[in-house]
């Protein structure tokens, strides 16, 4: 079943214009949308059995509620509400927009490095400050073994200097040798709110070092993009995935840019409520989703993950993102209108294919209705249009 969290809107029209290429949700299979921005609500897999699951049988989830079969807005005109400047269609990049800083590149190469980092376990050479270890103990006090004091034998990795452990736990690794057992000598704080019983008491944990963990970070190399790049990018080499970095980046600030100008420049008489019906329609339709994968009533799900607060208190908490959201949607909605865009069933097919390298949207129609896939592509063959035709400064 498909997820409903907020992280389901991944790349978040308005914003970006291929946010799934650094948001990591590139060919993640979750849908593009018009939705809403904020922290991520939890996700889960649905969950059977227990008191939810006849309940969320009732909840029913309908993204395309309000839109018309080609995915404009039923009922609304976007032109009686907003008068486009009449060189939306030309508008100027200064230069300085469209340079892209090679730091930028960089460091979107080094992430996509250490996302495909590999672990070597070391054997050969003692334990220093800042070393990722894997460790096991069994601690004691006054010769006599605690609860919850041992790893059971499984090993825990922990890294000196960084994981926190009482007293001077890991720190007294330092020196030792993978193979080592040996004891380490803490003392419990005062107070110690995990268990009080052992606040203050002196304990002995002896300890075993099983490995030292390094990261081992591949070149950046024609091998390493067609090897882990090549099926989710489509990249060949390493020069036409920095190409395509750069060319992310460069349209990003350039669409951000000609967006916030445009804004400037429209005049927009009032906003129709059916689009502002609309997005709260999707913002409640995340939570319901939400509730329904994890087979939980919204009211469940509500106070169980979101502290008790009603759909209204949220979105109240929303309502500046809400109506951004409706603004953008009239505006966009406007400039279909005016160029006239129908989105047809193979933009469908070339949009899913790249963004979502595939371009069988068979599961995302059943998901959340053709019309809300058209919108999609529409706003964003919107957007595309106002890249394409403007004018660049040299």
């Amino acid at each position: 079943m498909k997820q409903f969290g907020r992280r389901t809107i991944c790349v978040l029209l308005g914003v970006t214009l291929t946010a799934a290429l650094f948001s990591g949700c590139k060919k993640s299979g979750e849908l593009v949308s018009s939705g809403v921005s904020g922290s991520a609500v939890s996700e889960s897999s649905a969950v059977s059995g227990g008191s939810g699951v006849s309940r969320v049988e009732t909840i029913e989830l309908d993204f395309s509620k309000g839109l018309t079969a080609d995915g404009y807005f039923e009922g609304v005109t976007a032109s009686d509400y907003v008068m486009l400047p009449d060189d939306y269609r030309s508008m100027e990049i200064p230069a300085e927009i469209s340079r892209v800083d090679e730091a930028e590149i960089r460091k979107r190469i080094e992430s996509f490095l250490s996302a495909y980092s590999t672990m070597r376990q070391v054997t050969d050479r003692t334990v220093k400050d800042g070393d990722t270890v894997n460790i096991d103990y069994v601690g004691s006090i006054d010769g006599v073994e605690f609860s919850g004091g041992n790893t059971g034998g499984n090993g825990t990795t922990v890294t000196i200097g960084v994981t926190s452990y009482i007293d001077d736990f890991l720190e007294q690794l330092i020196g030792h040798q993978p193979g080592d057992t040996f004891d380490v000598n803490v003392t419990f704080p005062t107070p110690y709110e995990n268990n009080p019983d052992l606040a203050g008491k002196d304990a002995v944990f002896k300890t075993t070092i099983n490995f030292i963990e390094e990261t081992e970070t591949s070149q950046w190399n024609d091998e390493f993009v067609k090897n882990n790049l090549s099926a989710d990018y489509g990249w060949t080499s390493a020069k036409q995935a920095e190409e395509e970095i750069e060319k992310t980046y460069r349209e990003n600030a350039e669409l951000t840019y000609l967006w916030d100008k445009l804004l400037e420049k429209v005049t927009v008489e009032k906003e129709p409520e059916e689009i502002a019906a609309f997005h709260r329609r999707s913002f409640d339709n995340q939570y319901l989703g939400s509730a329904k994968n994890y087979g939980l009533s919204l009211e469940e799900y509500l106070e169980q993950y979101q502290d008790g607060e009603t759909l209204d208190e949220l979105a109240e908490r929303e309502k500046e993102t809400l109506k951004e959201d409706a603004l953008r949607s009239l505006v966009l909605q406007a400039i279909s209108e005016d160029l006239d865009l129908k989105v047809k069933d193979e933009q469908l097919s070339e949009y899913f294919e790249e963004y979502f390298g595939s371009p069988d949207y068979t599961e995302y129609e059943k998901s959340f209705g053709k019309p809300y896939l058209y919108m999609a592509v529409r706003e964003n063959l919107a957007r595309r249009s106002l890249l394409e035709n403007a004018v660049r400064g040299k």
